[in-house]
């Protein structure tokens, strides 16, 4: 179950020495806190819902929010809450994410510079993987003779649309006996067009 919430966690306890207790007055005694608050998701941190704290008298136990606090006390809060930084990790879910969407975009782009250089340079064994006709289904091409700027294929007989099904696919059995040939303006047409969606090179 996704759970959705705020909540706060510790950043900095400092004495203030030179000010005495707002409440019962004994010096010495008084602790400033700050806390950071962020939003989470299921848990994890998904962004910053910026600084709290309060006043704790060690003496007399009494907590004292930022705006309950005299002008003195609440100015040595403030340069303490400036002072403290909000944690990286309050924004995990960003992170995370930010780290997730680069590697996809790394990826993809890594996939299409492959495509086009095995397509420049087709190689024999290179298995195209073509848009069929049905939406959301591909089939396979398979080169069995590259000569000059021709290449000879053989298609597959199946389709699929789930991308797993390739290993099951590119099976010599299931390529069609009679070849046809391509040229590699073809093919790079084919690409650009994006009827021909990826090239596996095993």
């Amino acid at each position: 179950m996704v759970v959705i919430g705020y909540t706060s966690t510790h950043l900095r306890t400092a004495k203030v020495p030179e000010a005495p207790c707002p409440a019962c007055g004994q010096a010495g005694a008084v602790r400033l806190r700050v806390f950071g608050r962020y939003a989470h998701l299921s848990g994890i941190p998904i962004f910053t819902l910026g600084k709290t704290g309060h006043l704790h008298c060690n003496y007399c136990q009494v907590v004292l929010k930022p705006r309950e606090l005299p002008a003195t006390h609440r100015s040595h809060w403030q340069a303490l809450k400036n002072r403290v930084r909000t944690p990286s990790w309050h924004f995990a879910w960003f992170m995370v994410a930010a780290t997730v969407a680069f590697g996809n975009w790394a990826h993809g782009a890594w996939q299409l510079y492959q495509g086009e250089t095995r397509l420049a340079h087709p190689h024999v064994g290179d298995v195209y993987r073509i848009r069929s006709e049905a939406p959301g289904y591909f089939t396979l091409l398979k080169v069995v003779e590259v000569n000059g700027n021709s290449v000879r294929l053989r298609q597959n007989a199946y389709e699929s649309n789930i991308e797993a099904d390739f290993r099951q696919l590119n099976k010599p059995a299931n390529y069609e006996p009679d070849p046809f040939d391509l040229t590699q303006l073809d093919l790079q047409i084919m690409q650009q067009q994006h009827e021909l969606l990826a090239v596996e090179r095993p």
